[in-house]
């Protein structure tokens, strides 16, 4: 049965920052924003360089149904994610794989927060670009340029002007995680000026704004200032194979064990969830971050959804909502 409830203060002080009228798309498109370029629906009035380009269309509904196809599928992605990382009962002090599927959790809720938000990031291969600068070239506005790298780009969808601006992304050592999380904190950034330098910021907006700083100040812990902490602890469990985290484990594992009382926070309003009181506990800040990264996510699409007019119509119906639906998790 689906149901409504009233939105968080947080969904509240981020619509004004959603991106314009993804609420009123009711099916998304076959394939997602590189496979949209492919089609070449688009006008470009400004030159290109090799790494930036900028892309006009003649109606946001063209480019906001390959938006909703991402949308949904790496929302589907958090949510299916968060809830198959249960406890193994014949191991029940493996952490490992727990601490790695919520980080991906995280990880692709993000990705989910940046998309409703106007934002994303995607790996464009060159036949994407070779569309891209077969159209510059059409227009005069390849100036020079004799190719558009391949890569991992940002972009930035202004409804309003109807632009998508795109701006290739220096993944070094191809980690795209790093590259990644650094333009999702310039994102929560910029959000969190904009809020705070409005004539009247109401009390729950401070609230919001100070819990994403928190939020920010946590995806830069331990010197990672471009805000890649998650993606460094990731490593250390995944990668380098701590030997606390993997059998036969450690007396460390105990306090690890205690953070699964947490996992089904990401259930509640996110504005509950603990970001600042961790001291020296780094597994601690970084569950309670991950956890609090998927709330808002879930938050934000269950307000999406909920703005649509019928929500069954929506776009999200089909998708993560559905998920939740299946796997009994409230919308509420």
């Amino acid at each position: 049965m689906i149901r409504a409830s009233a939105p968080s203060e947080i969904c509240n002080a981020l619509r004004a920052f959603r991106l314009l009228d993804l609420d009123t798309i009711k099916s998304e498109g076959p394939h997602g924003l590189p496979a949209w370029l492919g089609l070449k629906d688009f006008q470009i009035y400004e030159p290109v360089t090799q790494d930036t380009f900028t892309l006009s269309v003649a109606g946001t509904d063209s480019i906001l149904e390959p938006w909703a196809w991402d949308c949904n599928r790496i929302a589907v992605a958090c949510f299916e994610s968060i809830s198959t990382s249960s406890a193994i009962p014949l191991l029940p002090k493996s952490q490992a794989w727990y601490l790695i599927k919520v980080y991906y959790s995280a990880f692709y809720g993000a990705n989910s927060i940046m998309r409703i938000l106007g934002n994303t990031c995607r790996h464009f291969d060159a036949a994407h670009t070779a569309s891209v600068y077969e159209i510059a070239n059409l227009y005069g506005q390849d100036r020079g340029v004799v190719s558009i790298h391949d890569g991992y780009y940002e972009c930035d969808f202004d409804a309003l002007g109807r632009e998508l601006k795109c701006r290739r992304v220096n993944a070094i050592g191809g980690d795209s995680h790093r590259a990644f999380w650094t333009v999702f904190c310039r994102q929560l950034d910029e959000i969190v000026a904009k809020m705070l330098t409005r004539p009247i910021a109401q009390a729950y907006v401070q609230e919001v704004a100070q819990k994403l700083s928190e939020l920010c100040s946590n995806l830069r812990y331990g010197g990672n200032v471009g805000g890649s902490w998650l993606s460094a602890i990731r490593n250390q469990v995944n990668y380098r194979i701590d030997n606390r985290l993997w059998f036969p484990y450690s007396d460390f594992v105990s306090y690890l064990g205690q953070l699964r009382s947490r996992e089904s926070k990401w259930l509640q309003d996110p504005l509950t969830i603990d970001l600042a009181c961790h001291g020296p506990k780094d597994f601690s800040r970084f569950v309670n971050t991950c956890l609090f990264i998927v709330a808002l996510c879930r938050a934000l699409v269950i307000d999406l959804w909920q703005d649509c007019h019928p929500p069954s119509k929506s776009f999200l119906t089909r998708g993560p909502v559905q998920l939740l639906q299946r796997a009994r998790h409230p919308l509420a």
